[in-house]
């Protein structure tokens, strides 16, 4: 899976469960992201 987005000032943010916590993953666009667990969530956080 990829995620992709345009734009200055955004974080990408990621967890296992919805209510969090949240991560600040340190990349960005665009990130190839694995397929191989149940559930993930990603957020962008704009600055």
């Amino acid at each position: 899976m990829t995620l992709t987005w345009s734009g200055e000032g955004f974080r990408l943010f990621g967890a296992v469960d919805v209510g969090g916590p949240w991560f600040d993953l340190g990349a960005q666009s665009p990130v190839a992201l694995g397929t191989g667990h149940a559930a993930r969530y990603f957020k962008l956080v704009c600055d």
